[in-house]
């Protein structure tokens, strides 16, 4: 199986897609900033297409939410509740105010009022180079910088140990979403956002958490 690398596209190839409406049918079960309240914004979805191997059903995705920003609040300023730098991650640790939800794929994608979502884009996956492959084996304990399916991390601090009940399902850059379009300027604080999905995920009923999602800076701050 060759690694795959991301890109984002006009074009939907049916993988999945960043900003945008969320493809949720129920909307009782839109995620909530535990801060302020609000409802969270779509940065991330992904279909079972976006798997090499079958982890999900047919008819449901995974999409991940983050605190939404106000007059108040830049984008820099709310990756910081998104931020670990190192340590074993505890997943009910309440650092982590990202939503990582599984839901039925709805007809099309909602917003619900009072929010502004990020601008559309969809995923394309192409296969790593031979340089790429080399970068993503390289070093002892991360792979390669660059947006991707799976693989390894590519940590910006320290390793952090995530539980073996979740899977690295890929990451994004910042600096990949920001030449897509400059309204992500910010949203990892410069640095790369990390997708981990639980491996009961096939167990779990509709509307379920599905992992973990969080960031790293490029510096300490």
């Amino acid at each position: 199986m060759s690694l795959r690398k991301i890109h984002i596209t006009k074009q939907d190839q049916g993988i999945g897609q960043i900003g945008g409406g969320a493809w949720v049918e129920d909307m009782e079960h839109w995620p909530v900033d535990q801060l302020g309240g609000r409802p969270m914004v779509p940065l991330w979805s992904i279909t079972p297409a976006f798997f090499p191997v079958p982890q999900i059903a047919e008819n449901v995705r995974i999409t991940v939410f983050v605190p939404a920003t106000d007059e108040h609040r830049s984008w820099h300023e709310a990756s910081e509740q998104l931020l670990v730098r190192s340590g074993k991650l505890n997943p009910q640790s309440t650092r982590l105010h990202a939503k990582v939800l599984l839901h039925p794929q709805a007809a099309q994608p909602s917003i619900p009022n009072g929010i502004d979502v990020l601008p559309e884009g969809y995923l394309g996956l192409e296969p790593m180079t031979d340089e790429e492959l080399s970068l993503e084996t390289r070093h002892l304990f991360k792979g390669a910088a660059m947006s991707k399916q799976l693989g390894r991390e590519h940590w910006l601090q320290e390793q952090v140990v995530v539980s073996p009940r979740y899977f690295f399902a890929g990451q994004l850059l910042e600096a990949d979403l920001v030449k897509w379009d400059a309204a992500y300027t910010g949203i990892f604080g410069g640095g790369i956002g990390y997708l981990f999905v639980d491996y009961r995920i096939k167990q779990v009923t509709d509307y379920a958490d599905a992992g973990m999602f969080f960031i790293q800076y490029a510096e300490s701050k």
